[in-house]
């Protein structure tokens, strides 16, 4: 079975406080997700601190998260990362990549109308960017040493399934009545794009999807086909 042929690479990079040990699960979650969609991305990691070496034209890591707004509450405004990741790449002519940033700080995105959510685990995509900005924070499971990368794995693979355009399938209903960040994701069991608002959803989440063949259903890669090309 021969992947699609597309010509991007995703490059993941992290802070300075984030393990190397976490850095290197989540380019692992990434590549399984590559794989599991029949893909052919190739995918790097630099060390904590760092992008891949190949990308020394944009700022660093740790540079992108000092020049992030915070919210009130001192946590870091998600959306903020994505723009700036949007405008370093945009001003170094960085085409045919997708930038995964993991940072240790908390993290957090403005609501629609005014104020900003409790937290958020990771985001993606930033207008007209076709989502190839992704951010995830490490903080929220830094107390589940046991759980702690595979927590990490499946928020990977979800954001990462954002990058590729997976926003969910209408007409489901099944987080009808439920907050709106449930909208625009998977309701199958296992899928990584299930929508996951808490820790403990992210645990459902992470040992149903050990019971699946890949981290998404047969919806949620078909749909992926649809954007990629021939889906085998």
């Amino acid at each position: 079975m021969s992947g699609t042929n597309i010509a991007i690479s995703v490059l993941v990079g992290g802070t300075c406080g984030v393990l190397l040990e976490e850095l290197a699960e989540i380019a692992g979650a990434i590549e399984d997700a590559v794989r599991s969609a029949n893909l052919s991305m190739d995918v790097k990691r630099g060390d904590p601190g760092s992008w891949p070496q190949e990308l020394g034209c944009i700022d660093s890591p740790d540079t992108i998260l000092s020049k992030a707004t915070r919210a009130p509450s001192r946590q870091v405004c998600a959306d903020a990362l994505l723009a700036l990741m949007c405008g370093n790449a945009r001003q170094n002519c960085l085409e045919g990549v997708y930038l995964f940033l993991t940072i240790h700080d908390d993290l957090t995105c403005r609501k629609p109308a005014e104020g900003y959510y409790s937290f958020v685990f990771g985001s993606s995509g930033f207008p007209s960017s076709r989502k190839r900005f992704a951010v995830l924070s490490t903080w929220r499971f830094r107390d589940y040493t046991d759980d702690r990368l595979r927590f990490l794995r499946t928020m990977a693979q979800h954001e990462f399934g954002h990058m590729l355009g997976l926003v969910g399938r209408e007409g489901d209903g099944a987080y009808a009545g439920k907050d709106k960040l449930y909208e625009g994701h998977c309701t199958n069991e296992g899928c990584a794009m299930k929508q996951v608002l808490s820790v403990c959803e992210v645990q459902q989440v992470a040992h149903e999807s050990a019971l699946l063949n890949g981290p998404f259903c047969d919806g949620c890669r078909q749909e992926i086909s649809k954007r990629f090309g021939a889906f085998s």
